[in-house]
């Protein structure tokens, strides 16, 4: 069984060590170094100096100066994340629409021509009685369109063009989705990773990003 170090003399991470420009990590690695006593060991594990290192690596690779802009930059995640979220649904509600609007244009043209020769037939009543489904299927499609579209009908290359551009922006939107997601989360563990470290007051625009409030 491998020595179990002594959470007192647990070295420092290197991330702790190098000089950075960012005063977010220089205040980060003040403050674990200055805790770095046997009071503050017994309470610190392997495995979250651990936590605490990748979290100062990650703030230092993304260039973060402040907390400020920790906050700024989850507050900005969140809002770009909520955004491609809302449009997702919209679109999906779009391309429900348009593929009702298909549908109805098709049942249209399917029954145009049997209700063409029902509009000519000198026996109506005996040919609506032989054409019942194709007829009434179109009347149907005919009045349900002319609610959608009263100056006119669309074409279906039309419909179906705009089909293809709502599917297209929204395979966009997803990938947006999955990419803010991502920073999203990685923002939210970094900020509550470093107001551990600092043991110091949330600014108020990530306060409100916890507690979900609006902004003004």
């Amino acid at each position: 069984m491998p020595e179990t170090v002594r959470p007192e003399y647990m070295p420092l991470p290197k991330i702790f060590l190098i000089r950075s420009e960012l005063r977010l990590v220089t205040d980060l690695q003040t403050c674990v170094k200055a805790q770095q006593s046997r009071a503050y060991a017994r309470k610190v594990t392997l495995s979250n100096l651990q936590e605490m290192a990748r979290t100062v690596a990650w703030i230092q690779e993304q260039g973060i100066d402040s907390w400020e802009e920790l906050a700024q930059r989850r507050f900005d995640a969140e809002e770009q994340y909520m955004a491609a979220r809302d449009r997702c649904a919209e679109l999906s509600a779009e391309i429900q629409g348009i593929n009702e609007e298909i549908h109805l244009l098709g049942r249209y043209l399917a029954g145009k021509t049997a209700y063409g020769q029902f509009l000519k037939a000198e026996d109506k009543s005996a040919f609506r009685r032989e054409h019942a489904e194709e007829i009434d299927s179109h009347e149907e499609a005919v009045r349900r369109l002319k609610e959608m579209f009263p100056d006119g009908f669309p074409s279906m290359k039309m419909l179906r063009a705009r089909k293809a551009a709502y599917i297209k922006e929204q395979s966009e939107q997803k990938a947006l989705l999955k990419t803010s997601g991502k920073q999203r989360r990685e923002l939210e563990i970094a900020s509550r990773n470093v107001e551990a470290m600092l043991e110091a007051p949330v600014p108020a625009r990530a306060r409100i990003l916890r507690s979900g409030e609006a902004l003004e």
